[in-house]
């Protein structure tokens, strides 16, 4: 009974201690003041930790508690606590003594301060790991008639842990903060709220996060807009201190906390920059990470609550970057092309922006590191190289491991699946642009792309197993010579040698050389003959050799081995075929020679310059008539070689194809409401210009559409096509928004093209039967390809519009998983492949996708792509034929699909992906992503940037798309699509070409 007694009183006199704290704070608020708590900054002794003593509330006290009250306000110790950074020096005026207890004071000062937050950074709504771990979410909703704004303030140095301690987050929701010489954080409470806080405050229970310590709290008007971030990593705590996206309460060390601070400051002072340059800032030291400027006054908004936090959502933006820098600020990229660019107030983009590449080194995070933002060096604008980043909990979803796999009818592998890549390598620039142009010119334009790759990327990357063809220019340097070895005798591949000393590392017999500078030579090979090119400076012959090179043919050959052995890395001996195909007419030395392995390796090496355009040698006229009247016959050896002995196709170059017009398809209604949209935009003839074309949209008066050109296209609004059946189309699509305004053209330069840089509309798609280029220069575009691009307007601050990047992901899961709920398809072979690739079995790719996005008043702007291999068997095969091969293997009769089912289906897939995403199913979807893709519970090997490597299992993929993968320390990394590509044939997982 005494006991109960006891706790009644001592309810009632809680009760009432706060009801009153709240009426005084009713009161200051009334005379536009501020209620100011302090800890007395002499104090050197720990905090007593008992209840309020005596104060001007009259609240009752222990004995032990009681303390003499200041007698005058110049008792108070409040040296050093009236202003702060925020808060100009003189501004304020002390009033009333509210409360103290120990060192604590609370007192009232007039007038309110008002605190600028312009350079100050937004807190992400939700739990949130950066700047700190807040879980931000509330009990009971706040009060809008009695909100009020709190600035608080904690001295770094005061870092200590604590066992158990209320945080700030449970009294309010986080808004901004800042670190400079103290941590600042801004938070939205209510009266009721801050009546419990300074009772909180005064039993010195209050802290903000891992055991940072109050020192100083104020309530404040706020004025200005916080920065908020675009493409920084909020996952990047240890996963010991994230899980299931929750915080724990496992403490940092003390240097990890201090390393933090680090991070935060740099942070904090890009922000600053920011406000002062009116341009989005990088953070110096951190992968990606940009400030921009806050466009609007900060909303005033309840805090997130348990029943719908993860609806709740911060403004930033999570985006990955590009290989290479293009333009100026303000664009990422990603695999193949993720991009983003910032724009505020304005319908266009300035083309001039600029692709931002990030590239770094690969990091160990163990389980004990904190790592505040990601640990890259300072490469947002210069272009280097990519990491590894650690798993935190934001974004993370669920292990892959648990997914059901489907059960699929495998696609067999033919002998024409071949890699579609060509790859050139050479130390002279001069001589990687002749034989690329070289190349682009005969080799079959459908079939293959060719590429260059610097001595970095041939020594990290894993090109053997995706390359049909190596073409070697000029010397190779000897660390890049044993994967060139292994890549010939125990993979198989093919070189190219072109006036290489890469022909002694293969056939040690032509070790001997004769300097022969400059030389032009005729020699003859096949069915040419008499033909005259330049020579290599260095005559190789085989050994041994008379001094001096003889006429005599038989001495010349009776050197020249049928067969030579040579050992590859792993010393084991392999047997080269040797063989001369072609001659110096005159000294009768070997000009072509080719040596093929018994696994079927082949290298063609060439001691004449086949690369070479005569052009390169106008200035003397003798050897430039002498090569012009060869050139014919350098081309065509150079076909023959290709495709006779190294199994390459080659083609000859049609014409261009002929741009046609545009057709607009869609509602009248939504046609209308399109061009109203864009009145402002274009010219009186409704003419749209784009960054690099001109749309003209004729009406019904305009009887003859102009010409059609790689930069101009003219838009037939009221005309059907031929070659695009809309019936089907229409009547496969179940959308609300997305594919219901379409352009379509038989030719056009680039669907992409056509959206890039500007807001248009949500859902308009742009497809072409055939493109002539691509934004990506990488991507192919043979006939029956199905190829479009779609503008989709997603709010920044929603789910999605936090992670952006997980876009390319939606567009590949909606082909696949639209693809295989085709009654008959669910077995078909078609997978998905990280990050964004469609793969027919493990080993074909016949699909992938593309985002580039803009930020327009904080509305994301994101031009998805797609090119799916559909009905064309080159380069490797196609849906239909995969179609017609599960047909023969189960004898079902399904039908091919036809370009305007795929993307109907496609559209109405995407469109019902987006939203559950938006909802808060971002896991849901992530399953159907492991439903497809190649990768559960597979073993890998990262190989970072500099070179070093580590063991892995994969994990699954977080919010962003990221790779996570474990290694054998049980750490768990982030491996980001825009950095690092999965050679699944070589279970490596290197830094991109």
């Amino acid at each position: 009974m005494l006991l109960t007694l006891y706790y009644f009183a001592a309810t009632w006199l809680q009760s009432w201690r706060l009801n009153s704290i709240k009426t005084k704070i009713s009161e200051i608020r009334e005379r536009n003041g501020s209620v100011l708590l302090y800890k007395d900054p002499s104090s050197k002794s720990a905090d007593s930790g008992g209840h309020a003593s005596a104060t001007k509330l009259d609240a009752t006290a222990s004995e032990d508690e009681k303390k003499p009250l200041p007698k005058s306000r110049s008792e108070l110790p409040i040296r050093g606590v009236i202003e702060s950074k925020f808060i100009p020096e003189g501004k304020s005026q002390v009033g009333d003594l509210l409360w103290f207890a120990s060192n604590k004071f609370s007192i009232s000062l007039f007038p309110i301060p008002v605190v600028d937050i312009c350079d100050w950074i937004s807190v992400p709504g939700g739990r949130t790991t950066f700047p700190i771990p807040l879980k931000n979410c509330l009990q009971s909703p706040l009060s809008s008639a009695t909100r009020v704004h709190l600035l608080f303030e904690a001295e770094f140095c005061a870092f200590e842990k604590q066992a158990y301690s209320f945080h700030v987050e449970e009294f309010g929701a986080a808004k901004a903060w800042y670190a400079g010489e103290s941590f600042s954080l801004l938070l939205e409470t209510d009266e009721d709220h801050l009546a419990r806080l300074m009772a909180g405050f005064m039993l010195n229970t209050i802290h903000i996060s891992s055991g940072l310590e109050i020192v100083r709290i104020q309530s404040v008007e706020v004025t200005g807009t916080p920065c908020f971030f675009l493409n920084t990593d909020w996952e990047n705590l240890p996963k010991s201190a994230t899980k299931k996206l929750g915080i724990s309460r496992r403490w940092m060390t003390a240097p990890q906390w201090n390393s933090h601070v680090v991070v935060l400051r740099s942070f904090s002072q890009a922000a600053v920059k920011a406000v002062k340059t009116q341009d989005p800032v990088s953070i110096e030291g951190q992968k990606g990470s940009v400030l921009v400027r806050g466009p609007s006054p900060i909303a005033v908004t309840s805090p997130t609550s348990f029943g719908d936090r993860d609806q709740q959502q911060s403004l930033s933006l999570q985006l990955a970057v590009d290989e290479k820098l293009s333009r100026a600020v303000g664009e990422v990229c990603l695999s193949p092309s993720v991009s983003m660019s910032v724009q505020h107030g304005s319908n266009s983009v300035d083309p001039s922006s600029a692709s931002v590449s990030s590239f770094g080194s690969m990091t160990r995070l163990s389980n004990d590191t904190l790592v505040a933002a990601s640990p890259l060096r300072k490469s947002l604008l210069d272009g280097r190289s990519g990491s590894m980043t650690s798993i935190g909990s934001m974004s993370t979803a669920s292990v892959c491991s648990n997914v059901q796999q489907r059960v699929v009818v495998p696609h067999q592998k033919t002998s024409s699946d071949s890699p579609p890549n060509v790859f050139i390598f050479s130390e002279s620039s001069v001589s990687v642009e002749s034989v690329k142009m070289t190349l682009s010119a005969i080799l079959h334009k459908q079939r293959y792309t060719v590429y260059p790759l610097n001595l970095t990327q041939m020594l990290t990357t894993p090109w053997q197993t995706q390359a049909s063809l190596v073409v070697i220019s000029g010397s190779v340097p000897a660390s890049l010579v044993p994967r060139l070895v292994s890549f010939v005798l125990r993979g198989g591949g093919r070189l190219l040698c072109l006036c290489s000393d890469l022909l002694g590392t293969f056939l040690p017999p032509f070790r001997t050389a004769e300097v022969r500078p400059d030389e032009l030579v005729t020699f003859s090979y096949s069915t040419w003959k008499h033909v005259s090119l330049m020579h290599h400076i260095f005559c190789y012959q085989p050994s041994p050799t008379p001094a001096k090179f003889s006429q005599d043919e038989q001495s010349i050959r009776s050197g020249i081995p049928n067969s030579v052995e040579i050992q590859d890395t792993d010393k084991k001996q392999h047997t080269l075929d040797v063989k001369v195909l072609g001659a110096e007419e005159t000294w009768q030395t070997p000009s072509l020679i080719l040596a093929t392995t018994q696994n079927g390796g082949k290298i063609i090496f060439s001691q004449v310059h086949l690369e070479v355009d005569p052009l390169q040698y106008e200035n003397d006229e003798a050897k430039h008539k002498a090569l012009r009247s060869s050139d014919k016959a350098r081309v065509e050896i150079l076909i023959d070689l290709l495709s006779t002995h190294l199994g390459l196709k080659c083609g000859k170059q049609g014409p261009d194809p002929k741009y046609t017009p545009a057709y607009f398809l869609g509602t009248h209604e939504l046609k209308l409401e399109f061009m109203e949209s864009l009145k402002g935009s274009m010219d009186d003839s409704n003419t749209l210009k784009l960054a690099e074309i001109m749309v003209k949209f004729c009406g019904k008066s305009v009887t003859s559409p102009p010409e059609a050109s790689s930069t101009f296209m003219p838009v037939l609004m009221y005309a059907c096509p031929d070659s695009f059946s809309t019936v089907i189309y229409f009547e496969n699509l179940n959308t609300k928004k997305l594919g219901r305004l379409v352009i379509y053209s038989k030719v056009m330069v680039s669907a992409a093209l056509l959206l890039d840089g500007r807001k248009l509309a949500h859902g308009l798609a742009v497809i072409p039967y055939t493109q002539t280029e691509s934004l990506s220069n990488s991507w192919l575009s043979p006939d029956g390809c199905a190829t479009f691009s779609l503008q989709l307007h997603i709010p920044v601050d929603s789910l999605l519009g936090q992670n952006l990047t997980l876009l390319q992901h939606l567009v590949t899961i909606a082909t696949v998983s639209s693809i295989c709920s085709i009654p008959g398809l669910e077995n078909l072979d078609i997978c998905l492949k990280w990050p964004n690739d469609i793969y027919a079995g493990k080993s074909l790719k016949i699909g992938a996708s593309t985002l580039r996005c803009i930020v327009h008043n904080l509305l994301g702007i994101c031009n998805v792509s797609l090119g799916l291999n559909l009905s064309n068997k080159e380069p490797t095969t196609c849906v239909n034929d995969m179609i017609a091969e599960l047909n023969r293997k189960t004898g079902k009769s399904v039908a091919a699909l036809s370009h305007e089912k795929l993307f109907a289906i496609v559209f109405t897939e995407l469109e019902r992906l987006v939203e559950m995403a938006q909802s808060g199913h971002i896991d849901d979807v992530i399953a159907i992503y492991y439903k497809y893709w190649l990768h559960s519970n597979a073993e890998a090997t990262v190989i970072g940037a500099d070179g070093c490597t580590k063991s892995v299992q994969i994990v699954g993929i977080d919010y962003l798309g990221a790779l996570r993968v474990q290694d054998q320390s049980n750490d768990e990394f982030a491996l980001h699509p825009d950095e690092y590509s999965f050679d699944m044939q070589s279970a490596i997982i290197a830094p991109k070409v």
